[in-house]
């Protein structure tokens, strides 16, 4: 006989040893085992000396709701949620293999259905959207450092990062582009007379944006600074926002994704807008929702804003409805007195 105390023993050993799986994965399904056993005890299956041949999809399944409900009184993050789960799926995948239960063909694709369901069922957290206020804050600190008119290399590139920033930070608050999207712009994207950029996004998907006058001239002014005549390529291939470190010397290189955080970043704070608090903190994603919730607020026009955002399912727009709702809500209660 072997127990279920002894087969929860062999299977963390063959996810080191024969699947090699790291041992922060191992010591995660561990946990997860160690938690179905407590279940099991309080089931009435003592691990150390029960059989683990009376295991049955049954209690897999009992112990989805005791694991949220029970051990974590309703307060488990999904991404613990989904590891734990997995991590029992595939002891039960284990003991198939090696014969140590047996469990009708039905039962088992039923074990997976409902497990695969409880892993996909994601937290539903509302965007974090910036308040207009924020918003002007983070672009009169960005516009209020002062200008680099020295003749050192070191102050023309300051100054292009200065304008740069600048013409940044407009673009995200008139477009709403991922910070992906925007490190990937080539001059050759921006039609300067309808004020519009072509944008590739997820999936090689293309939209055309609009980005408002003040985004534009921004862009002009930077570009104009920068003057790419002499870099002996295609204008329209080089990147619409460049490097301006010493590393990057006479180069037209596009920035990093990371590039783009720091500089925000670093302006943010100058604003007094940067919170180590995640709910609190304003960054180039939260400027996204600002985007799509402004037009929402006063379009009312959800299949646009899905085309401005890019965005392939409107269930992923939605969510900005939900967002107006709240604020709606909110100003509901402050007029009638509401708590």
């Amino acid at each position: 006989m072997t127990t279920i105390s002894e087969a929860v023993r062999d299977f963390k050993e063959d996810l080191v040893v024969n699947k090699g799986k790291s041992l922060r994965t191992a010591g995660a399904y561990g946990t997860a085992l160690n938690l179905l056993t407590e279940f099991l005890a309080a089931e009435s299956l003592p691990p150390a000396t029960t059989d683990v041949g009376e295991l049955t999809v049954d209690h897999a399944l009992r112990f989805i709701p005791w694991l949220v409900t029970v051990h974590f009184q309703g307060q488990v993050r999904p991404a613990t949620k989904r590891t734990y789960l997995t991590g029992v799926q595939a002891f039960y995948k284990y003991l198939l293999r090696n014969r140590l239960i047996e469990i009708p063909l039905a039962d088992y694709e039923r074990l997976n259905e409902e497990y695969g369901a409880a892993r996909r069922v994601r937290e539903h957290r509302l965007p974090r959207v910036p308040a207009e206020g924020a918003v002007q804050r983070l672009l009169a600190a960005v516009r209020s450092v002062p200008p680099f008119r020295g003749d050192r290399p070191d102050d023309r590139r300051r100054e292009l990062i200065r304008l740069r920033d600048i013409a940044m930070l407009e673009l995200l608050r008139y477009s709403g582009l991922r910070v992906g999207e925007l490190v990937s712009l080539r001059r050759g994207d921006l039609n300067y007379e309808e004020a519009t950029l072509l944008v590739r996004g997820k999936g090689n998907r293309e939209r055309v944006v609009p980005i408002g006058r003040a985004a534009l001239q921004a862009i002009r002014t930077y570009l104009s600074a920068r003057g790419d005549g002499g870099a002996g390529v295609a204008l329209h291939t080089l990147p619409l926002f460049a490097r301006h470190d010493r590393g990057a010397g006479d180069r037209v290189l596009p920035l990093s994704t990371n590039s783009v955080q720091n500089a925000f970043r670093e302006h943010a704070a100058a604003a007094g807008l940067y919170r180590q608090d995640e709910e609190k903190k304003i960054t180039p994603h939260s400027m996204r929702h600002y985007f799509g919730t402004r037009m929402l607020d006063e379009t009312g026009d959800l299949a646009l804003v899905q085309d401005l955002l890019g965005h392939a399912s409107p269930q992923t727009t939605r969510v900005y409805t939900e967002v107006a709702m709240t604020k709606k809500k909110r100003a509901h209660r402050k007029v009638f007195g509401e708590s």
